[in-house]
């Protein structure tokens, strides 16, 4: 039994669907490892995006535009205004004290109407109801969408989210916080202006809140399904790409005009793995090198690589160096998970993998099921939404086999960071219901793994049609076999 993932993690936040898109009525909890399975157009893919938008929006911060050597003023600040006890402790002080600085609260709560704002505005765009074919009335109507993300099932929620005129509008609740107004030291008050004050202490209150709803501020990452097929047009992109970027300094965000959503943060993430020799890190936190050994070893044959400044994305096997959009299918699906295993995921982000078992054979089915739970130890975490059966039975067997300490195990080939707890994991069937789809909580046992009725219901119709056939077969007349 093994626990490798140091990833800080207060609580697992649960986000509550209703009327949303296919979805009538839900709640999921965002686990380390959060797997949704189901029939096509059920909506697993729509709320695997909208977590990803909820957490990339609440937890962006404009912290990054501080160098390194000033992260020490910026954290002497949010003392001096907050407390060494932190926002737990500065919440228990009356709020109408006269020491209250009304100024930096005053920031602090236009802050979070930024952050409503933007929450809407990034809803808006990855679901496009602006273009929507129906009205904004006809819409509530029809579905009335609430969404809420919350940090336990009991409390209030952080953000409730509704559709108004055709477009979302978001709410969020943050509970009166005290800032003690003391008198910054000298050489502080010449590194920044009020404005930037008010800004620096917002953004470090607003990430330890989002902490206590387990949003941590880190990379967020969507490889949606067909992802191979966006990679037939990678020259062309990347070459665009560095013409747009040359003349500046370093790599900024590229806007893909016309491509949304995922698709535009895919092809944005991608064109943000740059050559090593070009890359700056984001920080001190592990990358997943075992995960990446084993999709590397056990599935590629092989690693993909960007070759040069223009980004080219090349498929190195055996020595010889092939460009992907030429490579076989399955490399073009994985090709990008490789990428951002080198040269993107740290501890600590959020990486949905819509379909992993797309273009892949069986065996390798299994093969991506330990890719993903290596990187759920490596600290990563993962949204899957899957119509594989045998990823979901792989996992299982990575579940049961963590309670064993016997030699076998190891001998099978798990190693520790093979082995998963099944705590981190949440599983969730969406069924067609009278309204629309409901999400329904699978649960995960640790002596057994994940449930697969709904897989086995399958297998069972397929069973009973090829008795049936050979029964009609081997009879004189069909009509005798009893349907």
């Amino acid at each position: 039994m093994t626990d490798t993932d140091t990833s800080p993690r207060k609580r697992n936040p649960l986000l509550r669907i209703h009327g949303f898109g296919p979805i009538f009525d839900g709640v999921i909890e965002l686990a380390p490892l959060t797997i949704l399975i189901g029939p096509n157009n059920s909506g697993k893919s729509y709320a695997a995006q909208l977590a990803y938008v909820l957490s990339k929006t609440l937890t962006a911060s404009s912290s990054s535009r501080y160098s390194a050597n000033m992260s020490s003023l910026v954290e002497e600040v949010y003392r001096d205004y907050v407390g060494s006890g932190g926002i737990e402790s500065a919440i228990t002080e009356d709020p109408n004290l006269l020491d209250d600085d009304p100024a930096i609260r005053d920031a602090f709560y236009k802050f979070v109407e930024l952050k409503e704002r933007a929450v809407a505005s990034s809803l808006d765009e990855f679901f496009s109801t602006h273009v929507s074919p129906l009205s904004g009335e006809l819409l509530e109507q029809l579905t009335s969408p609430t969404i809420e993300l919350v940090g336990e099932a009991s409390a209030e929620p952080l953000v409730r989210i509704s559709l108004s005129g055709g477009h979302f509008v978001a709410s969020i609740q943050i509970e009166d916080i005290a800032f003690s107004a003391r008198h910054l030291p000298k050489t502080l008050r010449d590194v920044f202006s009020v404005r930037e004050l008010g800004r620096v202490i917002s953004e470090r209150v607003w990430s330890q809140k989002m902490e206590e709803y387990g949003l941590f501020e880190a990379g967020h990452y969507y490889l949606p399904s067909s992802r191979s097929g966006f990679l037939t047009a990678w020259p062309l992109i990347s070459s665009v790409l560095v013409d747009i970027v040359r003349g500046r300094l370093g790599h900024e965000p590229i806007e893909f005009a016309g491509l949304q959503g995922v698709a535009g943060d895919f092809l944005q993430s991608l064109a943000g793995a740059r050559p090593s020799s070009l890359r700056r890190r984001r920080g001190p936190r592990s990358r997943p090198v075992l995960s990446m050994q084993a999709l590397e070893e056990t599935i590629l044959g092989g690693r993909v690589v960007m070759q040069n400044a223009r980004n080219e994305l090349m498929y190195d096997t055996g020595g010889i160096r092939i460009p992907v959009e030429k490579a076989s299918s399955m490399v073009g699906e994985l090709a990008p998970l490789d990428v951002f295993m080198r040269d993107l995921l740290q501890a600590g982000d959020l990486l949905v993998i819509d379909e992993p078992e797309a273009h892949l054979h069986p065996q390798n089915q299994r093969n991506m099921a330990k890719v993903i739970v290596r990187l759920v130890n490596e600290g990563i975490r993962v949204i899957c939404p899957t119509h594989s059966s045998l990823i979901l039975h792989q996992i299982s067997n990575h579940i049961v086999a963590n309670q064993s300490n016997s030699t076998d195990i190891e001998n099978m080939g798990f190693l520790p960071v093979d082995m998963l707890d099944h705590t981190k994991v949440a599983v969730y069937s969406f069924k067609q219901g009278e309204y629309g789809t409901n999400i329904t909580a699978i649960t995960v046992e640790e002596d057994y793994g994940i449930p697969e009725d709904d897989f086995v219901e399958v297998a069972e119709q397929i069973g009973l049609e090829t008795l049936r056939i050979e029964m009609s077969a081997a009879s004189e007349d069909p009509l005798e076999v009893e349907s």
